[in-house]
């Protein structure tokens, strides 16, 4: 289906040679490539399916919109000299930053259609409850309310597997890790026991012994590791480390059978000994951080997110702060994070309407719908390439809107419960437990201010002549 389009991309980026690594994020195909002078931007930029290209960090990408994946996975036919572990072919070019920032893209990206879809059901049954539609006895609302909390639930499989694919190990011991941590059997053997003694009582860290491995107290979480995120990334890396030194070590002839079985049977008892306790004190070391800054200030936190959030998104970066947000979701089942850079796409939108209703290009107005469209389901890219970024002006005003946007959800405490974003995500600022709804009405005040705050700036300071020429050179390439 996008035979061209790869031919196109494979041809001016040095051929399939040229490759050494390629991954891809919601709307990026994102390569390291063995000599970057052999890219042909401006070939790249003429093309009507691309909407621009860029280096950031040594890596090149090549936007392409929404079907990415599609276009990744017909590509990977093509590339069949790249090794799936190539999460360590970097790390001489790239930071430890830019490495970490690259590995949770990989790892998150595979997965975000089921949060969404999760994040979609949540939302709307949170909304059947408030308005009396269901009750939390119905058998409707229980199948509903299941398809909605399995994701997340059991979110170290999924996590298991993605990880799993970036680090090189088996994808379905990956999978079987995630959900050894997640087996309702090992958390009520474990935290239903009697508690034996209290390690670090009176800190952040505080954890009741009620079990031991070889004698060796394990520090099990309150709530286990089911809804978790960090645990199971980090079992997985060690348990590729196991994996590859096994391979290099067992006799051929045994290590179809034993390899496997070696390799959890060291990695799980590590995992619940080592591993799990201390991943679980770096998530909370972030939580009371993140928790900290945002009781010192709520107002600074939201200013600071928003106005960095549209930034990052350029860069593909922007997944250090969702990962903040998603282990939020996943250990309480409500973050303050996402809902600051929730209207983002919102003034993004404004942004295009303001140029959509003030240009005299026909080309121009032709290609503002599609971007409204999908700024308005979170899709921002189309946005942010054809109608912000190309006047800094209009990308300074959408950054505005959104810290506007921002800044009232916080001013009044609005929570999201779920993951869902655009216009069908304003469901999940609705509490599932009380079922109140005035986070909901809340964002779409934050949504419609962030929207008029970036409308009415690009609107009134829009100069024909000048931003109709800015706007032509960019959008050529969308």
């Amino acid at each position: 289906m996008y035979n061209d389009l790869i031919d196109l991309i494979i041809g001016n980026i040095g051929g399939v040679n040229n490759i050494k690594d390629i991954s891809y994020c919601m709307t990026r195909l994102r390569f390291v490539l063995n000599d970057n002078e052999k890219v042909n931007e401006d070939e790249l930029k003429a093309s009507p399916d691309i909407m621009t290209v860029q280096f950031v960090n040594n890596k090149f990408q090549v936007v392409v919109g929404t079907h990415v994946e599609k276009v990744y996975d017909e590509m990977q036919n093509k590339i069949t000299h790249i090794e799936e572990d190539t999460s360590q072919n970097q790390e001489s070019q790239t930071g430890w930053i830019s490495r970490l920032i690259d590995t949770v893209t990989k790892i998150i990206t595979p997965v975000l259609g089921i949060l969404v879809a999760s994040g979609l059901l949540q939302g709307l049954l949170a909304l059947a409850v408030a308005t009396n539609v269901l009750t939390e006895t119905d058998g409707t609302y229980i199948v509903l309310n299941a398809m909605g909390q399995a994701a997340f639930y059991f979110f170290p499989v999924f996590l298991g597997f993605t990880s799993a694919r970036t680090f090189g190990l088996n994808q379905y011991i990956g999978m079987l890790m995630g959900a050894i941590l997640t087996l309702p059997m090992l958390e009520q053997g474990i935290v239903d026991a009697d508690t034996l003694y209290v390690l670090f009582e009176g800190t952040i860290f505080s954890t009741p012994v009620t079990s031991t491995l070889f004698g060796i107290p394990i520090m099990f979480p309150p709530g286990g590791y089911t809804y978790s995120v960090i645990p199971i990334i980090f079992v997985v890396y060690i348990g590729a480390k196991i994996e590859k030194w096994l391979d290099q070590h067992v006799p051929e002839a045994l290590a179809n059978n034993v390899n496997a079985f070696l390799t959890v049977l060291i990695t799980i008892p590590l995992a619940l000994l080592i591993i799990g306790p201390i991943t679980t004190a770096l998530t909370q070391i972030l939580e009371f951080g993140v928790n900290y800054l945002y009781e010192f200030s709520t107002l600074l936190t939201s200013i600071i997110v928003a106005l960095i959030y549209q930034p990052l998104v350029i860069f593909g970066l922007h997944w250090g702060l969702s990962a903040i947000g998603l282990t939020n979701l996943a250990a309480n089942g409500v973050d303050y994070i996402f809902p600051m850079s929730f209207t983002a796409n919102f003034a993004q939108t404004g942004v295009v309407l303001a140029v959509f209703l003030r240009t005299k290009s026909n080309h121009i107005k032709g290609l503002a719908p599609p971007a409204m469209v999908s700024g308005l389901f979170n899709i921002i890219e189309p946005a942010i390439y054809g109608f912000s970024l190309p006047d800094k002006r209009r990308f300074a005003y959408s950054m505005l809107g959104g810290m506007v946007g921002a800044v009232i959800l916080s001013l009044t405490e609005s929570r999201m419960y779920a993951f869902s974003w655009g216009v069908l995500g304003i469901t999940s600022f609705i509490n599932p437990e009380t079922g109140e709804i005035s986070g909901m009405i809340w964002a779409v005040v934050a949504s419609v201010a962030a929207f008029i705050v970036a409308f009415s700036l690009t609107y009134l300071s829009y100069l024909p002549a000048a931003n109709e020429q800015l706007g032509r050179e960019a959008i050529e390439h969308v």
